[in-house]
């Protein structure tokens, strides 16, 4: 079956295809512009200049398109960033084959070369739609064609005449060959990834579907069987322990919903406006009871003011969580760091669960310990819905899957590093604006459409 796209997945490939590598497309319009230069000079051609002022025109025009339509996108505005695109093409390629149907040798082969580079161009970038595709190759053909025309005009024979026809249409064969091979490869690979992620999904649910049967298994059966020995003791004392068991299992199932309603990004948030650094001074005074004997929990660093904009009870709740796995990986004398700063991220950053976390202004919360560390072959699992290694009923295995639901609903993420030396998992919060509402505001998160 053929796996549907929408429109603003093909807004954010068109997007990727022309504007994704920075350094590229400034020697791509900066060349076009220097060569535009060049060539008046060179020639005194007013053409020449035109050339680069209608190439950069159609770029800005499809680059505002884009920027505009991406996050937004109607089904129409593919093809018309498509159109676009072609019409770029076109703006570009008129000079080339007018400089390569030149006698003088220079401007012929400058022609040539631009021509080649962009028949490489076409072939490396592989779009996924076949009409763009066949445009693009009827556009190529074309002018190839109006080039080979005009060398053929200059031959004195039939035997060179049929040579530069032979020529062209194996250049034309090979360029569209190549052009539609790489944009099969691509849906190819798209097609394997969209299915191992799907694989990915269902095991994922398989797994959590599996944990919380089985969780909420053990919690029944605690409740069943307290009631029914509140129902058989006579001492009220008795009675009353019992169903104090049975009322303690029916609050660990509802912190399992809730914590699986802050992984699946369902829970009710209510954000507002927090100083990073005086919130984590009062969740240390909340955490530093729950800690073992002999562990220290200290802050680090005397940070500058800096806010975020998140659920202070989710916020809480994911750093006890943190502070709680590091004193897991404690024995007493050992310490538990907790800072905050304000970071600025220029180029994408690796989280925990694979993700990139986008360039941008962040608070970095880091819970470092000098435990043990993470064992190796544990590390890639720590993050997965009931995976724990403590006693039973010590713990769910939810706490990190919690703390990286927070992240993602706030925007941020989760990133951890361990080592012999201990375990550092650190909280990524977008910083606030400077400037913006402060009234705290409630908003029903939207499942995320990821694989748990």
């Amino acid at each position: 079956m053929k796996r549907q796209r929408n429109p603003q997945d093909d807004l954010t490939f068109l997007y990727q295809r022309e504007y994704g590598e920075p350094a590229e497309l400034a020697l791509r319009l900066s060349g076009t512009l220097l060569g535009s230069i060049l060539l008046y000079i060179y020639t005194g051609w007013l053409a020449a200049l035109l050339w680069s002022g209608l190439y950069l025109a159609v770029h800005a025009a499809l680059y505002g398109f884009l920027r505009l339509r991406k996050r937004v996108a109607r089904p129409r505005d593919p093809v018309i960033a498509g159109l676009l695109v072609v019409a770029g093409l076109c703006a570009f390629l008129w000079m080339p084959v007018h400089l390569a149907a030149q006698e003088d040798a220079a401007l012929s082969y400058a022609g040539l070369g631009l021509m080649a580079t962009t028949m490489v161009f076409l072939s490396r970038r592989a779009d996924r739609d076949l009409w763009m595709i066949a445009l693009q190759i009827i556009v190529i053909g074309g002018l190839w064609a109006k080039v080979s025309w005009h060398v053929a005009a200059r031959a004195h024979a039939w035997p060179e005449k049929g040579g530069i026809a032979l020529m062209t249409f194996v250049v034309f064969f090979y360029t569209a060959q190549a052009m539609l091979l790489s944009r099969k490869t691509r849906l190819a690979g798209e097609e394997t990834a969209a299915r191992a992620a799907q694989e990915q999904k269902a095991s994922a649910i398989g797994r959590l579907a599996g944990g919380v049967a089985h969780d909420f298994n053990n919690v029944l059966t605690v409740i069943k069987g307290n009631l029914e020995l509140a129902d058989l003791l006579e001492d009220p004392k008795d009675r009353a322990a019992a169903l104090d068991e049975a009322r303690a299992a029916a609050e660990r199932a509802e912190a399992v919903v809730q914590q699986l309603l802050v992984y699946a990004r369902r829970a009710p948030v209510r954000r507002e406006r927090l100083d990073a650094p005086r919130s984590l001074d009062r969740i240390l005074r909340q955490a530093a009871p729950l800690l073992p004997a002999g562990v220290l929990l200290m802050p680090q660093g005397q940070p500058d003011p800096h806010c975020v904009q998140v659920d202070e009870g989710l916020l809480t709740a994911a750093l006890i969580n943190l502070i709680r796995n590091a004193a897991d990986a404690s024995v007493p004398g050992d310490v538990i760091r907790v800072s905050t700063r304000a970071v600025q991220l220029d180029d994408p950053r690796r989280m925990a669960d694979c993700s990139l976390l986008p360039p941008g202004a962040y608070a970095s919360i880091r819970v470092e310990d000098t435990g043990h560390g993470i064992p190796a072959e544990r590390i890639g699992r720590v993050l997965d819905p009931f995976y724990t290694t403590r006693p039973v009923g010590k713990g769910i295995g939810l706490g990190l899957s919690m703390v990286l639901g927070f992240a993602r609903e706030a925007g941020g993420g989760l990133a951890l590093d361990s080592d012999a030396r201990g375990t550092r998992a650190t909280l990524y919060l977008p910083l606030a604006e400077a400037a913006g509402p402060q009234v705290p505001q409630t908003k029903n998160a939207a499942p995320e459409r990821t694989a748990l």
